[in-house]
């Protein structure tokens, strides 16, 4: 399905340490305009291990250790705290937009 046809876009980024130029995780922002409201969903790929050059291939036998690494319950429990701090940020701050955009007062 496309984009166009949900009415959303998508935000997408690679996720990684500086000091290591390894790609340790992707994640996708959705967010799209439904009929009662604007709804925004979170995708994290995490253990997508890659070099961020492209012309440098990591084997399994590189990737393995990383992903087990970086790979942790401290790591889900870390998004989920991120998610949840970003979307509460987001949900108050939007209030104001929102509202001199549409004329709605009843948020």
């Amino acid at each position: 399905m496309r984009y166009a046809a949900l009415d959303g876009v998508a935000f997408c980024a690679r996720i990684g340490l500086l000091e290591a130029e390894v790609t340790m995780a992707w994640k996708t922002h959705f967010a799209r305009n439904t009929p009662q409201r604007y709804e925004m969903c979170n995708w994290f790929f995490v253990g997508q291990v890659e070099s961020r050059d492209p012309d440098q291939l990591m084997s399994p036998d590189e990737v393995r250790p990383l992903r087990h690494e970086a790979v942790t319950h401290d790591l889900a429990r870390h998004l989920h705290q991120h998610c949840t701090e970003e979307m509460s940020c987001l949900s108050e701050f939007l209030r104001v937009p929102y509202r001199q955009v549409t004329q709605d007062q009843t948020l």
